[in-house]
């Protein structure tokens, strides 16, 4: 979980936003190089992991994607 927060902070640091399919990735792929078990699926956290994370690190600015209207 180190590694993924200290992730978070370099990219926000380099001026990249945050997205929820963007953690997912950075997840399995920590997950893969460890080679260790775990209880995420093939998509990544689930919905009750995401929750807590967001609630857990407040430093942390994620985008959620915006419906677009018509111009």
């Amino acid at each position: 979980k180190e590694q993924l927060i200290g992730y978070c902070i370099n990219m926000q640091k380099l001026g990249f936003r945050l997205t929820k399919s963007g953690i997912n990735h950075c997840i399995i792929e920590i997950i893969n190089h460890q080679n260790k078990p775990h209880l995420f699926g093939e998509k990544g956290s689930g919905q009750d992991w995401w929750a807590r994370f967001i609630r857990d690190h407040p430093e942390l600015s994620f985008r959620t994607p915006q419906e677009l209207s018509e111009a």
